[in-house]
Parts: C-alpha cells; structure tokens; sequence
C-alpha cells in the first residue's frame, strides 16, 4: 500500500434535523416514510464528534512509491452528514444535514473542526459522510441531488450522480460511513475512514539502455464517462471493507466523453531526461474492457514530449490502464486507487497529435 498519510480531523457535530428541503411526502423509490422505524425525541439535540480518517492509496504497478503530498488529497473544507435509520434488516435515508467548519484545517495537529445538527435517535443509523462536496463540485447542488425520505440505501447509493467535469483536475471529494449505536443526549464520537471519489494517475519515468531519450512535456486523458457515483455501490465493496473497492460504481447507461478531456501541459522534466514524473491527473472509474473493439476505445492517457533530442515538436504515445495485476483487468479504473505508469524505453516517434494517439494502441513507448 502507498500510504499517502493517514489524518485524522476533528468534527464536531451538534445535531438537530433538518428535513431534505425537497419534501417528506410518500415517495416512488424505497418505501414509505410511515416504515421508517428510528425512536427519536423531536426538537432534542444531540453532539457527534467525528473523526474523520483520510485514505491511504493502493498502488497498481510495480513501480517506486511517490509520495507528492498534495493538499488536495488530505484537506477537508466542507461536510454533509446522511442520517440513515434501521428499517427492518436494512437502512434507508432519514434527512442530511450540512456542517459548518468552525476550526480551520491545522496541517500541523491534522484537524480541521465543524458542527451541525442532528436529531437524538435512540435506535442504530448509519452515517454516510460527503466531505468537500461544496469547495470542490462548484455549482453541483448535493443537497438536492438526494432522493426521498424512505429511500433503501442501495437505491440512494446509485441516485446521487455527479458529472466528472466538474472536478477538472482536483481530487478532493472522499465519503465514508460508520454504524452508530444511537445518537444520545450524551457526546457521542465515532471515527469514520474516508474514500476518495476518483482515482488518480502519476506517469514516472525510468528509461532503460537502449531506449531513445523522451523528455514528457504534457499529460492527457481520453474518454472518461461523463458521470460518476458520489459513493460506492454496495455490491462494489469488498466484503465489510468500507474503503476498498473491487468494482467500479458507475450510473446506468454512462458513456465515455469523445475528445481530450482532461489537459495538464508544461510539466518539468527532471533528471536531463532520463528519470522524471509528470503527476495528480484525476480521473473518473471506468469498467473493463474485454473486446478488441472496448479495448480500443477504452479511458486511456496519452503522453506528449520531445523524442531523441528533437525539441521542435512534441509527439505523443497512448498508454492505457493494463497492470497486469489479479483483480485489475484492462481498462479497469477503480476509485481511491493510485495508478502509477512507469516509462522504461521510447522505440520509435509517437503520433503529431494527442488524439491520433489516442484513437491507435500504442507499440512505441513500453511501460510496466
């Protein structure tokens, strides 16, 4: 594993209700407010300390570990708490409410505090956290995204749906979720494990004797599908792991955006060309790919730079997700996981341009 630094940040929740602003009427998905079982005292207020835990990333190749330290993989600026209550041998959406940071993130005591309110329950819910849906899915309204009162929460998983543009090239929106024995009149605290909503792609470089020399001038991605689920499917969980994934949860019928998506241009090659890295391209998860023709038109990124010393033109190489590795089969993206493209040999001049790279498998460039 590729611990990218595991903290830990005070939240403080001081609860109350708020209703889901979209009304508690008799809804079409889950079942009906009236079997919604939770044994609270209306109007009453409890306090939930919440400690949440960022992430660590899983490494998919067999490469040296990087350890970039970006804020955008650590920091928490906002928080939204799902409130779901026992219904039978299941759980399913009660009401959410927002916090209100109240201590700013302290990258010296690794906290960041907030507060909000939600109401005394006495029976076991379930808290799903939202942590930098605000600061980072800018003009994304979450809140209203959220289906009815009385929704089961393997429905509710599959309806919060956010487009992948929106993150452009930050990853910083991670959801978590812990079973709570009651929220009482007491302080009650629970440390919940946070999961990241992309995945993210660093390019390394290690060029082997015999290799031409290639100085990366740029990064792109291609064909990423166009919407996401905020947070996992349940059926893509591995076993009672809340934080790993073997699946990617994506919404029915989602489809891959044509055209270069995603640009980072002007990375410094380090190492006069021979060892650099380009790094943090987030994407999107994407499924496999199992036919010659999905293959072809698989999510892949296409590398750009200066082939054998000519810096009068960049050219450019496609390499796709392939690892090789039990469990991650071609094309295969999965959330919260760090893929890492390791460049070792340059054979031959790569294409004029990013996207006749990418629409032509590549056999020029040789990663592993």
């Amino acid at each position: 594993m590729d611990n990218l630094g595991e903290m830990k940040r005070v939240i403080t929740i001081l609860a109350m209700g708020l209703g889901l602003g979209m009304g508690l009427g008799g809804c079409t998905m889950g079942i009906s407010q009236d079997e919604v079982e939770p044994v609270r005292e209306e109007g009453q207020k409890a306090t939930v300390k919440i400690w949440l835990t960022a992430p660590e990333r899983m490494e998919q190749a067999t490469t040296r570990v990087l350890d970039f330290g970006n804020e955008v993989d650590y920091i928490f600026q906002d928080l939204l708490v799902i409130v779901m209550a026992r219904s039978g041998e299941e759980y399913v959406l009660d009401y959410a409410v927002v916090g209100v940071k109240t201590v700013a993130t302290n990258f010296t005591t690794e906290e960041t505090g907030f507060e909000a309110e939600v109401k005394i329950n006495w029976t076991q819910v379930k808290l799903i956290v939202v942590a930098n849906y605000n600061e980072f899915l800018t003009g994304v309204d979450v809140m209203g995204t959220l289906p009815p009162r009385g929704t089961r929460e393997a429905e509710m998983r599959k309806a919060i749906v956010m487009p992948t543009n929106v993150w452009v090239s930050q990853c910083a929106t991670m959801t978590g979720e812990k079973e709570v024995e009651g929220l009482g009149t007491t302080t009650n605290e629970v440390e919940i494990p946070m999961i990241r909503t992309l995945a993210r792609v660093d390019v390394d470089k290690n060029l082997e004797e015999g290799s031409k020399s290639f100085v990366i001038q740029s990064l792109a991605l291609f064909r990423p599908v166009g919407e996401v689920q905020l947070m996992p499917s349940m059926e893509a969980m591995v076993g009672g792991s809340t934080t790993k994934v073997a699946a990617p949860s994506l919404p029915a019928g989602a489809t891959p955006q044509e055209g270069e998506w995603i640009t980072f241009p002007g990375f410094t090659d380090y190492g006069l060309g021979v060892i650099s890295y380009a790094m943090a391209m987030y994407m999107p998860e994407c499924k496999e790919a199992k036919t010659d023709e999905e293959k072809l038109n698989a999510m892949c990124v296409v590398v750009g730079g200066f082939y054998d010393g000519d810096t009068s033109k960049e050219l450019f190489y496609r390499v796709d997700f392939d690892s090789k590795l039990t469990g991650h089969p071609f094309g295969q993206v999965l959330r919260n996981t760090r893929y890492v493209i390791n460049i070792t040999k340059v054979t031959a001049p790569g294409k004029a341009t990013a996207e006749e790279a990418a629409n032509e498998m590549s056999s020029a460039i040789i990663v592993v």
